[in-house]
């Protein structure tokens, strides 16, 4: 795919052009010296808007958070399901990406929550960086909310690339109450655990710089042009991201910085994640590389539980729910959803171990 057509379908692009050291020269090199100065310029998260003192509940179409920040809120499934699952989008995207996935998991009996994160979709401050903090104190406000509203079962906990990094702090962090919901299980689907620590010292540089001196320049897919990134292989896929005027194009730096905390303390988080769960990566993901998943499926095999689970697609791109093939992934999700315990149809599962060095054999020597 040419990155003229590339740029206006990924919404997560932008993230890896950054992530993969392609950041701006002059960013680097004509504004360095000035960062001895602008040391404490770092954008911080925005105040919340004032909203209503109620308290969070379901609203309609909408999610009212404790400070009254207003979420657009979809949901799939019969009203009487035998689990309930809440799914969460990636960096860019907006609940309805989650649509395949909850349509496919309604016709198995499973109802399916998703909303749109702070900074996306059709929530304020669009395109601004909320804090993990915040993000992941939504989730546990959701969490708690469907707990209330289905009692008796605990919900599942699904996250998609950023989602899934959100996923991992809001379910072994208490944020929010002073607690941590419990949930069923969580999938992590292409989680985004991509550390900082890990990084490059220029990316790390270029987003410190850039945090610092520009934070509120947008990063657009015109950076990008010359690489070659397939979020998936559907083109109507494509097409539509294309269209959908909830899809984020381009990226504040500050934005991009912030991502890259969560990511930081998402895979930091990994040690404390209860079982089970469920890890589903693609071999053929362009955005979050190989090496960070590697390490995060080595810290859950660490913890010597037998719930952890993974599965690795030959086939699978970053989109999982969203490519050629993502039946396969479907099918797992609900199989997996319906007893933990059981085989997954596809048959792409491997230990975590053996997926870990099959993405990263050199991590396996260290």
């Amino acid at each position: 795919m040419s990155g003229a057509a590339l740029r206006e379908h990924d919404p997560e692009m932008i993230a890896r052009a950054v992530r993969t050291g392609r950041f701006p020269a002059w960013l680097i090199t004509g504004l360095a010296g000035l960062s001895l100065w602008l040391t404490g310029c770092a954008a911080t998260p925005l105040e919340p808007p004032p909203g209503s003192t109620d308290g969070p509940r379901f609203d309609g179409g909408a999610v009212l958070a404790a400070d009254g920040t207003r979420l657009p809120l979809r949901r799939w499934g019969p009203d009487h399901p035998e689990h309930v699952a809440l799914a969460l989008h990636g960096f860019n995207d907006h609940a309805g990406s989650m649509e395949p996935l909850g349509l496919w998991l309604a016709d198995h009996d499973i109802a399916v929550y998703a909303f749109d994160q702070r900074g996306f979709g059709a929530t304020p401050n669009l395109g601004r960086w909320a804090g993990d903090a915040t993000l992941a104190g939504d989730v546990q406000t959701v969490l708690d909310l469907l707990a209330e509203r289905y009692a008796g079962q605990r919900p599942f906990l699904i996250g998609k690339s950023m989602g899934g990094a959100v996923a991992l702090l809001a379910t072994t962090r208490p944020l929010a109450e002073g607690h941590v919901p419990e949930v069923a299980g969580t999938v992590l689907i292409a989680p985004a655990v991509w550390s900082r620590g890990s990084m490059p010292w220029y990316q790390r540089l270029g987003l410190w710089l850039g945090a610092r001196l520009a934070p509120g320049m947008r990063l657009s897919g015109e950076i990008v042009a010359e690489l070659d990134i397939r979020p998936t292989d559907d083109p109507e896929v494509l097409a539509r991201m294309r269209d959908d005027p909830l899809v984020l194009r381009d990226a504040r730096i500050d934005t991009l910085d912030g991502l890259t905390t969560l990511m930081t303390r998402a895979l930091e988080a990994a040690d404390d994640l209860s079982s089970p769960s469920l890890t589903l990566y693609g071999a053929r993901d362009d955005i979050v590389p190989p090496e960070p998943m590697a390490e995060l499926l080595r810290r859950l095999d660490a913890t010597g539980g037998d719930a952890y689970r993974a599965a690795l697609y030959p086939e699978g791109f970053h989109m999982l729910t969203r490519y050629t093939r993502a039946a396969d992934t479907f099918v797992d999700i609900t199989a997996w959803i319906r007893d933990p315990r059981a085989d997954l149809p596809s048959g792409h599962e491997h230990g975590l171990a053996e997926v870990a060095d099959k993405l990263d054999p050199a991590g396996d020597e260290e």
